[in-house]
């Protein structure tokens, strides 16, 4: 276990926790597709995507280019 991907799993789900879209990280230390897409999802959230998913799509970078890269 990885104390720092924890710390990161526990602010992220503390943070976004309730958020329209937002799936939890698995709070385990452990690297993985699930706290990748949890963090997607909480950069989409933060750039006022209305629907966030998984993935880092054109309507992603679109909305990131236009927030100011």
């Amino acid at each position: 276990m990885d104390y720092m991907v924890l710390a990161v799993q526990q602010w992220v789900n503390n943070t976004y926790r309730g958020r329209n879209g937002y799936e939890l990280a698995p709070e385990n230390g452990k690297t993985g597709w699930s706290t990748v897409y949890a963090l997607t999802r909480a950069l989409q959230i933060e750039l006022g995507i209305s629907t966030p998913a998984d993935n880092f799509g054109e309507g992603t970078t679109n909305a990131y280019k236009a927030w100011g890269e």
